[in-house]
Parts: C-alpha cells; sequence; structure tokens
C-alpha cells in the first residue's frame, strides 16, 4: 500500500507545478519527520528555559540560538535538496541553484 503523500509534497507540487516520483515523495516524508522532530526539541528546550533558567538564558534561546538552529535547518535542507534532485521549476531561487548544481542530463532513449 502507498502511502499517502505529506503536506510538505502536496505544497511543493503545488507550488512547482510539478509530478513528484517516489523518491521525491519518499523524501518529502523524511523532511517532514526532521521539521516535526526539530519542533519538539525546540519546543521542549525552550519551555525548559522558560521555567527553569534566568531570564537571560532564555532571552538568548528565544530570540537567537532557535532562530540561528531553524535558519541552519532550512538553508541546509535548501541546498542538499537542490543537490540531490536538481529539478527546478521557476522559483526565485532557481538561478542560484542552477549555477551551483547543474541540472542532470535526462538519459536518453534508444530507438528500436
Amino acid at each position: 500500500m502507498v502511502p499517502a503523500p505529506s503536506m510538505v509534497a502536496i505544497f511543493a507540487q503545488q507550488a512547482t507545478a510539478m509530478i513528484f516520483d517516489e523518491q521525491q515523495l519518499r523524501y518529502c516524508r523524511q523532511v517532514t519527520l526532521v521539521w516535526v522532530v526539530f519542533f519538539i526539541l525546540n519546543g521542549t528546550v525552550a519551555s525548559l528555559t522558560a521555567c527553569c533558567a534566568a531570564l537571560e538564558v532564555w532571552s538568548l534561546y528565544n530570540g537567537l540560538i532557535a532562530y540561528g538552529a531553524m535558519g541552519l535547518l532550512f538553508t541546509t535542507e535548501q541546498f542538499y535538496r537542490h543537490w540531490r534532485f536538481r529539478r527546478y521549476a521557476g522559483l526565485p531561487t532557481d538561478t542560484f541553484f542552477k549555477k551551483l548544481f547543474p541540472p542532470q542530463e535526462e538519459p536518453q532513449q534508444r530507438e528500436a
């Protein structure tokens, strides 16, 4: 039984007007899991700093460290996804990523 596409996959397909293959759908599910784990850990640390740490520690974590970690995860995932799949759909970042990770040539079909 093939699992239903994750919300990430649905949003990505709508934003890019591309049909994803099974490998890309699996990747979207994995990315969704990574973000869920990140937000659970982040929420836990934020809660602990709110109730058990000094105001300075809470401010540093929730005002700088959490956003830095979120930005790092987002940026890392963007670079990895473009390196791995090299599919471009006309998004504003595609010009940059096409230069960094040129699209792979599609294998040519032999005529019988």
